[in-house]
């Protein structure tokens, strides 16, 4: 993954504008902007580059294209020449704007190179010439694009916990002083924590709705309160939670939950395994008259 650092190096009647850097195509593009008081009525110069580093693959886009203007632009991918005209005397009003787009394929990555237009000729009122300076160039860096990671250590995803709380283990990578995260339980914000290398936490309490599946998941955003857009910036996990003796899963122990594990104990009762684990309140892995003295216990305390 890389991101662009444009520098403009000069700058006249026309200027390439900032490098857009497209990390699905590896392509590279520039507008050629303008600036100019008088109409034009088309032009040509030659785009020249490190043909190691960069391909060129076509100009598209700007004014030129637009539906009031009928010009015939020809490009040579070979020689980096530009030939536009309107063969119906269509101009450009006088004015800024973009000219056209200049697209490039990415052959080697990490070079600082220039890209210049040169020799431009543009005319004017037909049978005039524009004075424009004879070459304009910018600088572009590919550079290493720094990615924030976040993952979620513990628990470990899909597993069973049966508790009053949750504990989690964030460990994040390349996450700035400024950057935070933000803990999410069933798509629903749980809190924002400062970032660290790592994050030991205890989500509690649990509300009630928040038992039996659930989906917990961390986000890097930044200084702005913007989540990071890259799939390495965020990680999820899916966990079964019940608490001890919660046997109807709705989050609350109480004497529901006792008659229907004193059910389950005289077999006319069925049980899913997140329930056999609640219901399990010595966790001794069996389901008897124990755990129904434990809960009672645990209820009247």
């Amino acid at each position: 993954m890389c991101f662009l650092k444009s520098i403009i190096l000069s700058y006249t009647d026309i200027n390439l504008g900032e490098a857009l850097f497209n990390s699905s195509t590896n392509s590279l593009s520039f507008p050629l902007n303008y600036t100019s008081d008088e109409p034009i009525y088309g032009f040509q110069f030659t785009i020249t580059f490190n043909d190691q580093d960069l391909t060129l693959n076509q100009i598209y886009g700007g004014d030129i294209y637009n539906d009031e203007n009928n010009f015939s632009t020809s490009l040579s991918t070979n020689t980096g020449n530009v030939l536009s005209y309107s063969e119906t005397q269509d101009f450009i009003y006088p004015g800024s704007g973009i000219l056209l787009n200049i697209l490039f394929e990415i052959n080697i990555f990490g070079n600082s190179d220039t890209i210049c237009i040169e020799n431009p000729i543009f005319a004017g009122t037909p049978g005039s010439t524009i004075e424009i300076n004879q070459q304009i160039c910018s600088n572009y860096i590919l550079e290493e694009e720094i990615i924030p990671e976040i993952i979620i250590v513990s628990p470990d995803n899909l597993s069973t916990i049966i508790d009053y709380t949750i504990p989690i283990t964030i460990e994040s990578l390349n996450l700035t002083d400024q950057d935070n995260i933000n803990v999410y339980i069933n798509s629903q914000i749980y809190n924002t924590y400062q970032s660290a290398e790592t994050l030991d936490l205890i989500i509690a309490p649990i509300p009630s709705t928040q038992t039996g599946n659930i989906n917990i998941e961390a986000k890097a955003i930044n200084s702005e309160g913007q989540e990071y857009n890259q799939e390495a910036s965020s990680d999820s996990i899916q966990i079964n939670f019940a608490i001890p003796g919660d046997y109807n899963l709705d989050g609350n122990v109480n004497v529901a939950d006792i008659v229907l594990i004193v059910k389950y104990i005289l077999g006319i009762e069925n049980a899913s395994a997140l329930q056999e684990y609640a219901s399990d309140f010595d966790n001794n892995n069996s389901i008897n008259v124990s755990d129904v003295v434990l809960i009672v216990n645990y209820i009247l305390s």
